[in-house]
Order: structure tokens, then C-alpha cells, then sequence
């Protein structure tokens, strides 16, 4: 798992990477993100966790 976070003036950018052949749960509350990008059509999303499949990757904006 590989995260990052960018952070502007009034946004801030996060980028998740899954680089594992098994599934990684993330604590994120996407009533407040953005979806930017992803490399699979749809999302595994549950009482506040996010599954990244194996190898998926996304990126999202949070406003300020």
C-alpha cells in the first residue's frame, strides 16, 4: 500500500496505491472526496472503509 497526500492552498489531492495481490482496507470518508481517477470502473466502499482491490489505485480531492 502506497499512500500520498498533496496538500494547496484550498484543496488537498490523495493518491492510494494497492501494489499487493490481495485486498487492502482504508478508513476513508468519500462523502467528502472527489473521485479524480481510478483504474477500475467501479468502488468497493462500506460503513467508512474503502477496499482497494488488488493492483487498484485512485485519486482524490478534498475541498477545504
Amino acid at each position: 500500500m502506497y499512500a500520498y497526500k498533496r496538500e494547496g492552498m484550498d484543496e488537498e489531492i490523495y493518491v492510494l496505491c494497492n501494489f499487493y495481490g490481495t485486498k487492502t482496507n482504508v478508513e476513508l470518508d468519500l462523502q467528502e472526496l472527489e473521485l479524480l481517477l481510478s483504474n477500475y470502473p467501479d468502488r468497493i466502499y462500506e460503513n467508512g472503509v474503502f477496499v482497494l482491490r488488488p493492483y487498484e489505485a485512485i485519486a482524490v480531492k478534498k475541498s477545504r
